[in-house]
């Protein structure tokens, strides 16, 4: 994700907590670098992390570390898979 120094690196931990309530994206979007919220979202044996974006219904997550460079698309249905990362452990 770019911003975070140290970078996030394989073999990172996550802490994810579930959301108190319907995510914030456009406060969270003047936050930088390790200030603004990541945030995971699970779908089977995925998951995906990145900033989070919202246009009308449609969410989404965006970081540079998908090798496609698309953003995860999802809808508010899936809210309930989606957590807030509340920390990380990176090795450094």
């Amino acid at each position: 994700i770019p911003g975070l120094e140290p970078s996030i690196a394989p073999g990172s931990l996550m802490l994810l907590d579930k959301l108190s309530g319907p995510p914030n994206p456009r406060s969270d979007a003047v936050k930088t670098g390790w200030a603004r919220p990541i945030y995971a979202l699970r779908r089977g044996t995925e998951i995906f992390f990145g900033h989070l974006q919202r246009d009308d219904k449609q969410y989404s997550l965006s970081s540079d570390i998908d090798a496609r460079g698309a953003p995860v698309i999802f809808h508010q249905h899936e809210l309930p898979q989606l957590n807030l990362v509340s920390g990380i452990a990176v090795p450094v």
